[in-house]
């Protein structure tokens, strides 16, 4: 898929803002990256292949961000793939570049920036980039007022042994304060984490485990809250609660999210890397032919369970082109799109086969209760 586009339009509300006497306020655009995983290191072999020429696919999606131009440019977590501070370091000489270009860049860590770095570490690695208007004592969150915006930049990495985000009791106090000051002055909220807020397309990995997060955010004027974690694009709601998740630059379809802030309007557009203009015809046809390793593994992968399932093969030629296609929509953000294939005869029998698997419970949970459409949502004035 080469374009997914959200557009969302919204009023203030009366009830969550206070009118004041304001002045107008320019639109602020942003480019929205998360889960580059970028790494130095030798990435040959990987689950993701296109992991051993990230360099290249780093300085590309750079020379985009600097030929786009926008505000600001903002990365949402594990912007490394191991930690480690040369990793870092290396990834800050990127980010420069677009700061030398004089495009502000706002950095969050994700669990895997922690692997091998504590958050005085990461501060100092990360530097101007993790540094915000009011800043929390007990993470790395700060916050960032850009136009009519308080953008909340969340560090939800409270535990360092877990995997999933979460919230310290003194964050969530300093998170209300926020919001209660944007309230106050009269702004909406951007929330932005690593982890997810809305619990959907997997409840076991990436959602805030803070049980009580969703239920603040709608008592507060938050727009819209983006997050990562998950390598798929996906666009989720919980009541009046809107969430994007952005997808992972080095898996296709190769996407970044183009965000922009108006008084009372918001458009997000999720777009594909555009590897040949700002990288090389080169590294276009180079992740090309990764991009089709990666489809042949995780095929061979399901064929593999699917025979030590001892499903025949004719009936595996059947359910592999089933798994292959929900893959891609899975990964696209479209599953929604898809409600009539799911009540084919061959998908209720290979559902019936994957239930032997951890496969099936997942999938099941996936279609019973999918992702809104990721091609365009549009939210009515109040």
């Amino acid at each position: 898929m080469k374009r997914l586009f959200l557009v969302i339009a919204l009023c203030l509300l009366s009830a969550c803002s206070k009118p004041q006497e304001t002045a107008d306020h320019d639109p602020v655009s942003a480019v929205i990256v998360s889960d580059l995983h970028y790494t130095a290191a030798e990435a040959s072999g990987q689950i993701v292949p296109v992991m051993a020429c990230i360099d290249e696919v780093t300085q590309a999606m750079v020379n985009e961000v600097i030929a786009i131009r926008p505000d600001v440019l903002i990365l949402t977590g594990d912007n490394t793939n191991s930690g480690t501070p040369d990793d870092a370091r290396r990834l800050c000489s990127y980010l420069q570049e677009a700061a030398d270009a004089g495009i502000r860049v706002l950095v969050l860590p994700g669990n895997h920036d922690y692997d091998k770095a504590d958050r005085e570490t990461l501060k100092e690695l990360y530097g101007a980039f993790m540094t915000g208007d009011v800043t929390d004592p007990h993470s790395l969150s700060y916050e960032v007022r850009l136009g009519g915006y308080a953008l909340l930049m969340m560090d939800d990495h409270m535990d360092a042994s877990a995997s999933r985000g979460t919230f310290s009791d003194g964050t969530m106090d300093w998170l209300e304060a926020r919001l209660k000051a944007a309230a106050a002055d009269g702004l909406q909220v951007i929330f932005l984490s690593h982890h997810n807020v809305i619990p959907g397309i997997d409840d076991t990995a990436g959602s805030i485990t803070n049980p009580d997060l969703a239920a603040l955010l709608q008592r507060y004027p938050v727009a819209l809250c983006l997050s990562g974690h998950l390598h798929s694009q996906a666009i989720l709601q919980h009541r009046k609660l809107y969430e994007i998740i952005n997808g992972m630059p080095a898996m296709a379809p190769h996407l970044y999210g183009l965000l922009t802030l108006e008084e009372n309007h918001i458009s997000y557009q999720a777009k594909s890397l555009d590897l040949e203009t700002c990288g090389s015809a080169e590294l276009a046809e180079t992740v090309r032919k990764l991009d089709e390793e990666a489809a042949a593994r995780l095929h061979n992968a399901l064929a593999d369970m699917l025979a030590e399932l001892q499903v025949s093969q004719k009936e595996q030629e059947i359910f592999l082109p089933l798994l292959d296609d929900y893959f891609v929509w899975y990964e696209t953000g479209t599953i929604a799109e898809h409600a009539d294939d799911f009540r084919s005869p061959e998908w209720k029998k290979l559902l019936t086969v994957l239930d032997q698997a951890n496969y099936g419970p997942w999938i099941r949970s996936v279609i019973s209760h999918p992702p809104l459409p990721a091609d365009r949502l549009e939210l009515p004035d109040n």
